[in-house]
């Protein structure tokens, strides 16, 4: 890294390159935005209680 004198920083800084990092929902807050009806609610249930049986 290159040395720089006071109130150069914003130089340094300006030239790098920074990765942006895309968000992620947790699935929990995504299942809020978008409510279930109550078939599909049901047939969640039955799944979540499938796969407990199976651990």
């Amino acid at each position: 890294m290159e040395k720089c004198a006071p109130g150069q920083e914003v130089t340094v800084l300006a030239g790098t390159d920074v990765a942006v990092e895309k968000e992620e929902y947790d699935k929990e807050l995504e299942d809020r935005l978008y409510p279930l009806d109550e078939v599909e609610l049901q047939e969640r249930v039955k799944k979540i209680a499938e796969a407990r049986k199976e651990l």
